[in-house]
């Protein structure tokens, strides 16, 4: 889960600011989205993998299809993690930060998706690639 990294902001990392949310409010926050019966059915009903990020850029929420892919057992296994950590990305090991610090990031169509769709508040679509380790 998350690490507890409040403190830390972007001259930190080569990209995006390293903070990442506390336990406890990943935990609140899956709990939240759990609790909404719309979204969560949204989730669970699209064809492929999904999650849903805090503005920390880390997992709050996924849908089976994307656990079931990487071969998790529960939801909970995927919180607090970034969109790279989880998918097997190697770059968040070369940054302190994780997923969206490092210098390649600012290549990643992923991150780069994220957020832009945040800082627009609309849907957005992209491509990325994972240098997988």
């Amino acid at each position: 889960m998350g690490t507890d990294q409040k403190g830390s902001d972007q001259k930190d990392t080569f990209y995006l600011p390293a903070k990442r949310s506390s336990d406890a409010r990943i935990e609140d926050s899956a709990k939240r989205l759990a609790g909404n019966k719309v979204l969560s059915s949204m989730l669970e009903t699209m064809p492929g993998g999904a999650m849903v990020l805090d503005p920390n850029r880390q997992i709050v929420a996924s849908n089976r299809v994307l656990r079931d892919f990487l071969e998790l057992d529960k939801a909970e296994d995927a919180l607090g993690s970034r969109p790279g950590e989880l998918l097997g990305c190697r770059l968040p090991e070369t940054s302190l930060g994780g997923c969206g610090t490092s210098e390649e990031c600012r290549y990643c169509g992923l991150v780069n998706t994220v957020v832009t769709a945040a800082k627009s508040g609309e849907t957005k679509q992209g491509e990325g690639r994972i240098a997988l380790k």
